[in-house]
């Protein structure tokens, strides 16, 4: 409908003159930022420059899930990192009491990888990062000496140790991995968004 049909039915209707413009609406105007090109914008988007965090519904699904595995894994690398020290009590060769002493420094360590997870903070979790690495070591490292004491000393604590390394080390892989990439879907949330799933989350964030 045109302007002067727009304005001759709503005086029929009112009974009033009403004024027609050739322009309804005017957007408001910005010219300090009238510099800025669609290239631009897209240039600071590409560069994790953005004002504003973009993520989706399965972005969010897919950290939540990421941190639950990291989770996991560390409470099961923590019993096997148990077993690990009781198997390396038992062997009676030499430096097993040193690799029982870095198993129980293993243990521990694995202990503050779960907190550090929990509090969901980007400095912890970088540091939960380099625990999970350093685990990773220690389990290689037994897994040598598991190797090694059983051509040396082979018996049922050394195929303990053996089988019990051997896993604990692909265990250690994968919380490595689950933890980097914790780490690396950090900068997507806010302080806030991580407040709500630490709030949302029970158990110490094992499940909801």
């Amino acid at each position: 409908m045109s302007g002067p049909m727009l304005s001759t039915t709503l005086e029929a209707a009112t009974g009033k003159v009403v004024a027609v413009s050739s322009q309804l609406y005017q957007p408001p105007s910005h010219p300090e930022f009238d510099f800025l090109t669609a290239e631009d914008v897209a240039d600071l988007d590409v560069e994790g420059l953005q004002g504003y965090n973009a993520y989706d519904a399965e972005d969010w699904d897919h950290f939540v899930k990421t941190m639950r595995w990291a989770k996991a894994l560390s409470f099961i690398l923590l019993g096997i990192g148990i077993v690990c020290s009781y198997c390396s009590l038992h062997i009676d060769i030499s430096y097993s009491s040193s690799l029982f002493t870095c198993f129980l420094c293993s243990i521990c360590s694995l202990v503050l990888l779960y907190l550090f997870l929990v509090s969901y903070k980007d400095l912890l979790v970088l540091i939960a990062l380099i625990i999970a690495w350093a685990n990773l070591g220690v389990f290689l490292c037994a897994l040598a000496f598991a190797i090694v004491s059983l051509f040396l000393y082979a018996n049922t604590f050394s195929f303990g140790l053996l089988a019990a390394s051997a896993v604990g080390s692909l265990i250690a892989v994968a919380l490595a991995v689950n933890v980097a990439a914790v780490h690396q879907a950090f900068p997507l949330f806010d302080d806030n968004d991580l407040s709500r799933i630490a709030k949302e989350e029970r158990c110490c964030g094992m499940c909801k």
